[in-house]
């Protein structure tokens, strides 16, 4: 299918066998070390897209975050520290989702709760 329009869009395809669609690996933790790079490059040479590449990099760290065992705690750890980098810039940006923005909102409330409450959203929005 093909379409035109005047309108700036973003957009990707989702594919069933991406690294962010399987279980957990300990090659999933490359897209921290990724995301991060990415956050850099786009910051330096497209400061205007600095928001949006934090909020990309905010939704892959949460993405390894929930996907990563209990007991690799270490690990754990290393990505709710570079959730947290973004986070805010997240919260603050109008353009971001506003899944992204809510879980960087709930991210405040520490590990634990945001486990619990994302547990919760998740099981909320399949219903609805």
């Amino acid at each position: 299918m093909l379409a035109f329009t005047t309108e700036e869009l973003y957009g990707y395809r989702i594919y069933g066998g991406s690294t962010m669609r399987q279980a957990y690996t300990p090659k999933m933790l490359s897209c921290i070390e990724i995301s991060r790079q990415l956050y850099r490059d786009i910051s330096e040479r497209y400061p205007d897209l600095e928001a949006a590449a934090a909020s990309r990099a905010f939704s892959v760290n949460r993405c390894v975050y929930f996907q990563l065992p209990r007991e690799r705690k270490e690990e754990r750890l290393k990505v709710w520290d570079e959730m947290a980098k973004y986070r805010k810039t997240v919260i603050s940006d109008p353009k971001a989702r506003k899944r992204e923005r809510l879980a960087a909102l709930l991210s405040y409330a520490g590990p634990g709760a945001f486990h619990l409450l994302s547990g919760l959203y998740r099981r909320w929005q399949m219903r609805a």
